[in-house]
């Protein structure tokens, strides 16, 4: 009984805590600063992923085609 009042207590704080982050984010002035460097790092990201799966499929080409030979 008194692990499951702690788990709920402790949802009930990591739940209050992340409303609390979450507002201050929402109200902070630099909110569309915050937004825009956020797209320009998932757009990394994304280009670095999209990279490395093009060099992955190159690569299997590659082993492929030495397989066959």
């Amino acid at each position: 009984m008194a692990e499951s009042k702690w788990k709920d207590t402790s949802a009930f704080l990591l739940g209050l805590a992340v409303g609390a982050i979450i507002g201050y984010f929402l109200h902070s002035e630099k909110v569309d600063e915050i937004v825009e460097e956020m797209k320009i790092k998932l757009n990394k990201w994304r280009t670095d992923i999209e990279d490395q799966l093009d060099k992955g499929a190159s690569w299997l080409q590659e082993m492929a085609s030495k397989e066959e030979s």
